[in-house]
């Protein structure tokens, strides 16, 4: 509800539609900030509906067919054909600047590339200084297994509580 409140506090041009007009629940009718807001917007929760959780919220753009019919009367039909050209690439430009687009995800990451090559001083050391930034492969066809001081104390201690 924040999200379409700061959208259409941003987009003069736009207001809120009621979504899906058959979903049983909606938004939160408890705040005083969203009571405009939460009889149009969608909110469905795990308790409520059983589902992961979604919410879903409709804009419209305000400008109706009176403001085109009165600008087409008093003008070419070419001028509006431009003029409503013009509104809809600004319209376009208001949507992906505002906070909704911060809710598009990333892009994802290039796939990364297979490391053929045995790092050199990975085989021979167990490490490299590069990590994961080398650019030669850290696998080994078989795993090193390096005991420490704590795994014979582990066992010591095994043998210790079996004992009794």
């Amino acid at each position: 509800e924040d999200v379409v409140l700061e959208v259409l506090r941003r987009q003069s041009r736009f207001r809120c539609a009621r979504a899906i007009p058959s979903w049983p629940h909606r938004g939160l009718d408890n705040v005083p900030e969203f009571a405009d807001i939460s009889p149009l917007v969608c909110r469905a929760t795990y308790e409520k509906d059983g589902t992961n959780g979604f919410f879903v919220a409709r804009f419209e753009r305000i400008t109706g067919e009176v403001e085109v019919e009165a600008r087409s009367s008093t003008t070419s039909s070419k001028s509006a054909k431009k003029s409503k050209n013009k509104n809809k690439k600004r319209d376009a430009y208001e949507l992906s600047t505002s906070s909704a687009a911060a809710l598009t995800p990333p892009p994802l990451p290039p796939p990364k590339k297979v490391k053929k090559d045995p790092c050199a001083q990975f085989t021979k050391r167990g490490f490299c200084k590069f990590g994961p930034k080398c650019r030669f492969s850290h696998e080994t066809s078989s795993p090193a297994t390096y005991k420490d001081d704590v795994d014979d104390l582990m066992e010591e201690w095994n043998i210790i509580n079996e004992m009794g």
